[in-house]
């Protein structure tokens, strides 16, 4: 049977598409089914902008504003985009969902943020021989109490307390006091996800907040001792065995749970064949799931660095093909998903080598070489981070997605939330709402290519939960 959220998503998508009397009419006819829905008077509101009716948009918004007042006195937790609605008032709402200039578009600029990432340092205790800090100009910094201060003060204040995840590029447990930075964040309600290489041994003050995380991810690219040291440097696999026992046994001990568990691991000429004995790992040592993530090759690093799997010759680079396939199906039997970054997966339906791409590293000028197919003619990235995702840099730079450099402003400048808001923000968003893409998203190894009308129907169907 066809649910009102497969009827919504039919109308917007006509609505996307410039068939505003088609799409209007759909919503009439929902609305009688269920009067005063919020996001279909939110919706007929956009139509009567776009048709010049100022005065029905914001009565239209007004009648969404009071629906949800109502609903939110008799629901304990309302959904997120509703609540973030009934937040707004009626005049900055009808502003909010004006198109764009020329645009009939629905409306794109507008930002629901889900997820923070917060780079509390871009220091590492490791020297991955593949990584922007073995070059002989990286310096590491942390992020300055002023900008970890603005950062929190969004957190609290945002709707729906949005995942906490630290740290994309650096070290987070360097920093001196992150346990204390780590209940600060827990107070507001959110939940904290940790990026760590677990390489130094954690004293029992660390281990116990890190019990507290809602999810951990482990940098592990082989089970290998030998090669793991020859590839990050400064590790050693026991160490990271003994941090994950006393982590696991001190999760259970005083909170009945362990933090949900990963691996991600950079696949290269070095490691991908041992992908198998990496998943095995995994599913012996009580982890959820591996990711493996392909590698940029910044070619400024010496010679005898990693390299990507496409540097090997043809009968290794099928082997090295064949070597992901298998850890993904070993992984499905043994109850461990493998997440497969999108331009691995894209090398393992090509007839032939992945073209690649020079682009800046997004934690340096070096130029780094990526495997990625471009978008064509009305196509896109598959992408809502600018939508969901902020990232802060350690240096209070503001990024709209978890890989990208191009800052869509700096919290020296103005607080978080009206940065997510901002015109640069807008920016990007409609770029991808359009498949006209900047540079960054175009050349991106992360997300796949859509075509643009798919990615409007999962955009209208993401705002629309």
């Amino acid at each position: 049977m066809t649910s009102f959220w497969d009827y919504l998503e039919a109308a917007v998508l006509a609505h996307r598409q410039g068939h505003l009397e088609q799409a209007d009419a759909a919503y009439r006819r929902m609305l009688a089914d269920q009067p005063d829905d919020p996001h279909l008077l939110y919706l007929r509101a956009l139509i009567a902008l776009q048709k010049g009716n100022g005065e029905a948009a914001v009565a239209s918004v007004e009648r969404a504003l009071e629906e949800c007042r109502v609903r939110f006195a008799a629901l304990p937790a309302p959904p997120g985009a509703v609540q973030e609605l009934a937040e707004v008032p009626a005049a900055a709402m009808a502003h909010a969902i004006t198109p764009a200039a020329g645009s009939d578009e629905y409306p794109s600029g507008r930002a629901r943020i889900e997820e923070v990432f917060v780079e509390l340092t871009s220091r590492c205790n490791l020297r991955c021989r593949y990584c922007a800090l073995s070059l002989p100009d990286y310096v590491g910094r942390d992020m300055s109490p002023l900008h970890v201060a603005a950062v929190h003060e969004f957190i609290a204040n945002a709707p729906g307390s949005p995942l906490v995840s630290l740290n994309v590029h650096g070290e987070t447990t360097l920093v001196e006091g992150w346990t204390e930075l780590s209940s600060r964040f827990a107070a507001t309600g959110a939940r904290l996800n940790l990026i760590s290489n677990f390489a130094r041994q954690f004293s029992d003050e660390e281990i116990a907040a890190l019990s507290c995380y809602a999810g951990i991810r482990i940098s592990i690219d082989t089970v290998d001792r030998k090669l793991l040291r020859e590839i990050r440097r400064n590790v050693d696999l026991r160490i990271i065995l003994h941090n994950l026992t006393r982590l696991r046994a001190a999760a259970l001990r005083e909170h009945g749970r362990i933090p949900r568990l990963g691996i991600n691991c950079v696949v290269s000429d070095k490691s991908v064949f041992g992908l198998c004995d990496l998943v095995a790992f995994a599913a012996a040592n009580g982890f959820d799931d591996v990711s493996l993530i392909d590698l940029a090759e910044l070619t400024e690093l010496p010679d005898d660095r990693p390299r990507h799997i496409s540097a090997l010759a043809p009968q290794e680079y099928r082997r090295a093909l064949d070597a992901i396939r298998d850890a993904a199906a070993l992984g499905k039997r043994m109850g461990v998903p493998v997440d497969v970054q999108t331009s691995l997966k894209d090398l393992l339906t090509m007839a032939d080598y992945a073209q690649r791409h020079s682009v800046r590293y997004f934690k340096s000028n070096a130029v780094a070489l990526v495997s990625a197919p471009l978008p064509g003619p009305g196509e896109t990235r598959g992408c809502l981070d600018p939508w969901r995702v902020v990232k802060v840099e350690e240096g209070g730079a503001v990024v709209a997605c978890c890989i990208g450099r191009t800052r869509i402003g700096h919290l020296d400048e103005k607080p978080l939330a009206q940065i997510a808001s901002g015109e640069a923000a807008q920016r990007r968003r409609e770029a991808l709402a359009t498949g006209k893409l900047d540079e960054e998203c175009r050349f991106c190894p992360v997300r796949p290519v859509v075509a643009v009308d798919a990615f409007q129907a999962q955009l209208a169907a993401w705002w629309a939960r």
